[in-house]
């Protein structure tokens, strides 16, 4: 695909971030779009939206990217206020706004569906980083658990109190940066990131830092067992 394209993707994203999260007074905006709908400033976001997205591709005999960017934001945001602010809810909208971006990219580009899912799933090196991460981020994560579940029930309930899910959510983003670091073969920062995990052990008792140290070399032998394997992987000729 060609990296122009790969541009213009970046750059309708890039709108989309200055609107959301530079422009938008996010507490302001939901205290008067509850009391009315009508409310000016709530249109004026939609406007501020299609117009950097219309600005950034600089395609300008195509006036309904405006429209569109700008109809479709003031269509999700208006849905922003009927819920409680959640993590999943603010997933969801961002998920729908980067949808309706992506909608405009396609129509943008002289590619069609077919020729996009080809380049996209025959590449080998994609499914092989799609797949190492997955294995990583899930299935590894299950396995430690049941590996580690022994020495958990050791300390719990009486020596042992977390935020709930804290451990998974932890496990999950420290295997994602070993194996971001294995693959740019940045061995350094895994130590370093590894040494400051290592941290909490001086702030638990023996029998908690022990189950930590556990589960903290179990994901740290399997991400680089994944890393070393998915580098093997990608070397290999096509």
């Amino acid at each position: 695909m060609n990296g122009d394209y790969i541009t213009l993707l970046i750059k309708l994203l890039f709108s989309h971030l200055l609107t959301d999260f530079l422009f938008q007074k996010d507490q302001k905006i939901r205290r008067y779009i509850s009391k009315n709908w009508s409310f000016l400033l709530f249109y004026i976001q939609g406007c501020i939206a299609g117009l950097l997205a219309y600005i950034f591709v600089a395609q300008w005999d195509k006036v309904w990217i405006l429209f569109a960017v700008a109809l479709s934001h003031v269509a999700i945001v208006s849905v922003r206020p009927m819920q409680k602010e959640t993590p999943l809810w603010f997933c969801l909208n961002q998920t729908a706004h980067i949808m309706i971006l992506l909608l405009v990219w396609y129509m943008l580009i002289p590619f069609s569906i077919k020729e996009l899912g080809k380049n996209l799933f025959a590449n080998s090196q994609a499914w092989i980083l799609v797949t190492a991460y997955f294995l990583i981020l899930f299935p590894a994560g299950l396995f430690i658990g049941k590996v580690t579940q022994r020495w958990k029930k050791e300390i719990e309930p009486s020596n042992y109190e977390g935020l709930e899910k804290a451990g998974l959510w932890i496990g999950r983003m420290e295997r994602f940066l070993i194996l971001t670091f294995i693959l740019n073969q940045e061995y350094s920062l895994v130590g370093l990131l590894i040494a400051s995990k290592s941290i909490l052990r001086f702030n638990a008792d023996r029998k908690a830092g022990e189950y930590i140290l556990i589960g903290t070399l179990a994901s740290l032998t399997i991400s680089v067992a994944v890393g070393i394997i998915t580098l093997w992987l990608l070397k290999m000729p096509s």
